[in-house]
């Protein structure tokens, strides 16, 4: 079912609620300057999801796929009243919900949780997840966030915004710049009764799998 889901500042989320009658849903978050499919690899596991008994929901955050907003007007808060949003549609329908959060998505998941609400999701799973804005972009350990975000410090990249990600329909704008200098997604800690699963490849070329590891560390200790 493709429908609509307002957020508490008023924006409306495009969403797919795929339905099949389960007493359990996946809630699906996708990468940033991609969409609610994830280039098909979210389409394809609600198909696998549903032939093993899981209902799922997978929506686009503002300035994302169907979204009115522009991206260069989206904000990493914004995307997490998003989130939340997307989850209180779901706690109201299904008695688990699960999460399945991918690379930015991640980020903004890991984000919503600092807010004390790791605890509405039974397991957790997150794909080749940002959880390092530093390693990823302000101070980039990879070739691709050095090759497009200023590395100069937060005065250089507010001056130089909107920020765009080569070959990707996605600006950074002021806001969202200053965002990166001062959140920490990694800092999360999902309660140890909560399975975690992260799944990060080596040849991550976009994100260090070097930061899952240190993550996944974290969460050991």
């Amino acid at each position: 079912m493709r429908f609509s889901i307002t957020t508490s500042d008023g924006h409306v989320l495009r969403a797919v609620h795929e339905m099949r009658g389960a007493d359990r849903a996946i809630l699906m978050c996708h990468g940033i300057s991609s969409d609610k499919e994830e280039k098909g690899s979210f389409t394809d596991f609600a198909q696998r999801a549903a032939a093993r008994g899981f209902d799922s929901l997978r929506f686009d955050f503002r300035g994302h796929g169907e979204s009115s907003m522009r991206p260069v007007d989206v904000t990493i808060a914004g995307m997490i009243i998003d989130l939340g949003a997307a989850l209180d549609y779901l706690c109201r329908r299904y008695d688990s919900v699960h999460l399945l959060a991918a690379s930015f998505g991640a980020s903004i998941a890991l984000l919503l949780g600092q807010k004390s609400r790791f605890d509405r999701f039974d397991r957790i799973c997150l794909w080749n997840p940002v959880t390092d804005y530093a390693s990823t972009f302000t101070r980039a350990t990879m070739p691709w966030g050095r090759s497009f975000f200023p590395q100069g410090g937060s005065d250089e990249a507010v001056r130089q915004c909107p920020i765009a990600i080569p070959d990707r329909p996605f600006q950074f704008g002021v806001q969202m710049a200053r965002e990166l200098y001062e959140l920490s997604p990694g800092a999360a800690r999902p309660a140890r009764e909560t399975p975690l699963l992260v799944i990060h490849g080596v040849d991550d070329q976009l994100v260090n799998p070097a930061d899952s590891a240190a993550f996944v560390k974290d969460q050991e200790s």
